[in-house]
């Protein structure tokens, strides 16, 4: 499992490994969220071997390992053209699951657009499993409404 983190500070890095797993820095996080995804798929699809990539936000912690137990579960029976992603009340979430050809395009693409315009991009569309998990709509970058 890799953590695409920011160069600085040094203890995001830190916490990656105790956690375990493997720390890679975005060289410029400025870009965008995006352009961590690229960061972490340009490591990842060296292997070549996977079938699915699980693209799951440091910034949704709360989602529960049922949920992704069940995205994972979901992803052979999709409808062709589709990306995985959870729903809960109707309101799509985090993370999701995308096929291994679609992950190899998205390094190409630009780093500053966002990940569903990416994947859009590519024809692909959000199939929506819906779950029991308020974790993947609660976004812990966004300051709650007032």
């Amino acid at each position: 499992m890799w953590v695409v983190v920011r160069p600085e500070p040094p203890a995001h890095a830190a916490l990656a490994r105790s956690l375990g797993a493997v720390p890679v820095p975005n060289p410029e996080p400025d870009r965008g969220m995006f352009s961590s995804v690229q960061t972490g798929l340009s490591l990842g699809l060296a292997g070549g071997d996977e079938e699915a990539w699980l693209l799951f936000p440091v910034d949704h912690p709360q989602v529960r390992g049922e949920t992704v137990r069940a995205l994972l579960a979901a992803f052979p029976d999709r409808p062709a053209h589709t990306w995985v992603q959870p729903s809960f009340n109707e309101k799509p979430g985090h993370p999701i699951v995308i096929d291994a050809a679609s992950a190899r395009k998205l390094p190409g693409l630009s780093p500053t657009i966002a990940l569903r315009d990416a994947l859009r991009s590519l024809g692909l569309t959000g199939h929506r499993i819906p779950v029991e998990d308020p974790g993947v709509l609660a976004n812990v970058n966004t300051p709650p409404a007032r």
